[in-house]
Order: C-alpha cells, then structure tokens, then sequence
C-alpha cells in the first residue's frame, strides 16, 4: 500500500507526478484524491491507466461539486471538489474506458480499462467550462448507487 502525498499524509512524500515517473509496479486498486484540479486529475488518470492491472479499478474521488463555491479553482471555500469533474467527459467520450460515478461521498468515480482502451482528451473544449456547464450536463454522467458499485466490484474480483 503507497500513500503519495508531498505535504501530508501518505507514506511516500512525493507528487504524483515523480511517483509515477519512477514506478514499476502495476496495481490492482489506485485510488486519486489529489490537488483537485482538472488538469492533475487529468494527468493522476492518465499515470494510473499506465499502471492497472488488466482487472484493475481506479477509484477518483470528489468529481460531482455541490455549488460553484466548492467548484471553483483556485479554491475559496472550505470543502473542494475542485475542477475534477472536467475528467468526467473525457471518461465518457473515451474509447473502451467503462465508467462511473459512484453517488456517494462526493462522487466517487470508477474506472475499469480494457486492453485497447484510448483517453479522450477535451482540454481546449472544458478548460474554461464552470460550474453552471456541469449543472447543465449533468444528467449525461454515468451515475450508478452503492449497490450497483458493489455488483461491478465483484464482478472483477470474483
């Protein structure tokens, strides 16, 4: 078990971004809950497709924001979401990426990849998209409750 975190937290005081660069290891389950930005879940994604395992399962946390204020970057509000839930469109435009949003704390995302699987960049189309863009498209995410999540887990491990 790798907890990364340059400040706090974790066992191993690092970005994610130096982590991956020097890791060998595959996993099985990697769980993002980073800076909160779009653009380093984006990359946190984008590192830890390279290394699942075949049946693995990324979990991401905080990508469906309550109000802009916990939206919003840079931060102003106690509780963060962030941006995170840009990477949400490109999950879902992805090709051979299965994805969800488990709803529950937050929205916890859940990816599962296939061999062929290709990350759909959209930076230049949600880069500068705000809240009242999520709220608008909302109904387009995949969002599944706890029990549905638990049926897709067991799947991959039984």
């Amino acid at each position: 078990k790798f907890g990364v975190d340059p400040f706090k937290g974790g066992n191993i005081k690092t970005t994610s971004d130096d982590f991956f660069l020097n890791n060998k290891i595959l996993f099985d389950i990697i769980f993002i809950d980073g800076l909160h930005t779009y653009s380093q879940c984006q990359i946190d994604i984008l590192n830890s497709l390279k290394f699942l395992q075949p049946n693995g399962i990324i979990f991401v946390h905080d990508l469906i924001p309550i109000d802009w204020k916990t939206e919003h970057c840079p931060r102003i509000f106690d509780h963060w979401n962030g941006d995170t839930w840009k990477v949400c469109f490109e999950l879902i435009e992805s090709k051979n990426i299965n994805f969800n949003i488990i709803d529950c704390d937050n929205g916890i995302g859940m990816i599962q990849k296939s061999p062929d699987f290709e990350y759909k960049k959209l930076n230049k189309d949600l880069k500068n998209k705000k809240f009242d863009f999520f709220v608008e498209n909302f109904e387009k995410l995949p969002i599944i409750n706890y029990v549905d999540s638990l049926k897709i887990i067991d799947k991959k491990i039984n």
